[in-house]
């Protein structure tokens, strides 16, 4: 729903430090590049190469897999493959609930994985990159994609459909998401805002850059990230960012992503924004132009449920071309 400045003290955000998302490493990011492309044969030998570089060798279509992310689950049911592992969180659709869970998205049980006798591991590259001598050492191929931006998504997306032998259902797949994407870039209008997507614990506060996941989600619909700013080490995309610096920008927009759904394991930072002046006197605020969002889709779980991001988003950023009833999550 919209957030208007009389409520901001009842909002609950979750701290930073609880957040799934890509790039915690603590380390400088590999350069991610294509995978292959090539089709790949249904039986005997293959030879993928993932988003690290890395040539990882097959024996015909793996049938026990797992998935170290949310969107490597969803995207596997999506392509109609039940993989035999999860990531806690990772519970959509409603049959992944039913999935062995192998750890958290960021401390994977090796133990567990190895008890279901995996013939495929696979996942995002971050932040599975520093994992990976962990990884395989159990003996089995694991392939890592990058999810940071749209169109990473749907090319992961069509690379698993290969490595599953599932092609034309991921060719499928990606069809909706772009169809999705034409649909609502036919609407909109002229007159483009101004936005800065934050997440914080009321102490810290990052923005999101337009080279992030998020970003890139606003570049495709038209609108203008204000933020700037060295990338941060450990969060890949987003920008650490003073209250100070934070409360000299005024755009017409602003997007508070929860790190996690749980709204109750750590403060808000919207209450401390709140507190200061210069907040009330942005735009956004007298507009009511702030926008607290789930981070299933904005965060968390970059993968074919992207249209459903992307209708999101277009619904906050142009209300008037795409109105929704009961807006925002």
């Amino acid at each position: 729903m919209a957030i208007h400045p009389p409520l901001f003290a009842a909002i609950v955000l979750v701290a930073l430090t609880a957040i799934s998302a890509p790039a915690c490493t603590g380390k400088p990011a590999r350069v991610l590049v294509a995978p292959s492309a090539t089709a790949l044969p249904a039986s005997g030998p293959r030879l993928v190469t993932d988003d690290l570089s890395r040539r990882v060798n097959l024996t015909g279509t793996p049938q026990r897999i797992v998935a170290l992310s949310p969107a490597t689950v969803e995207i596997l049911f999506a392509l109609g493959v039940a993989p035999v592992g999860r990531p806690t969180g990772a519970d959509y659709p409603e049959a992944a609930k039913q999935v062995s869970l192998i750890g958290t998205i960021q401390r994977p049980n090796y133990d567990q994985i190895a008890e279901l006798k995996p013939d495929l591991v696979v996942g995002n590259a971050e932040p599975n990159d520093p994992r990976l001598p962990q990884l395989e050492k159990l003996g089995v191929p694991v392939v890592l994609y990058n999810t940071a931006s749209y169109t990473n998504v749907l090319r992961s997306a069509k690379t698993i459909g290969q490595i599953v032998s599932r092609e034309s259902e991921a060719d499928r797949a990606i069809r909706v998401v772009e169809d999705r994407l034409a649909s609502i870039k036919a609407k909109l209008p002229q007159k483009r805002p101004t936005l800065l997507v934050l997440m914080g614990s009321g102490k810290t506060f990052y923005i999101a850059l337009p080279n992030s996941y998020v970003g890139g989600l606003v570049k495709e619909l038209g609108a203008t990230n204000v933020a700037v700013g060295p990338e941060d080490k450990r969060y890949r995309g987003f920008t650490q960012c003073s209250l100070e610096k934070l409360l000299e920008k005024d755009p017409e927009v602003v997007i508070a992503i929860r790190p996690t759904n749980n709204p109750a394991r750590a403060p808000s930072l919207l209450p401390t924004l709140a507190a200061d002046q210069r907040w009330q006197e942005w735009k956004a605020v007298n507009d009511r132009r702030i926008y607290e969002v789930s981070p299933l889709l904005f965060l968390q779980n970059p993968g074919l449920k992207m249209g459903d991001a992307l209708a999101d988003l277009a619904a906050i950023l142009y209300p008037q071309s795409f109105p929704k009833d009961g807006q925002r999550r």
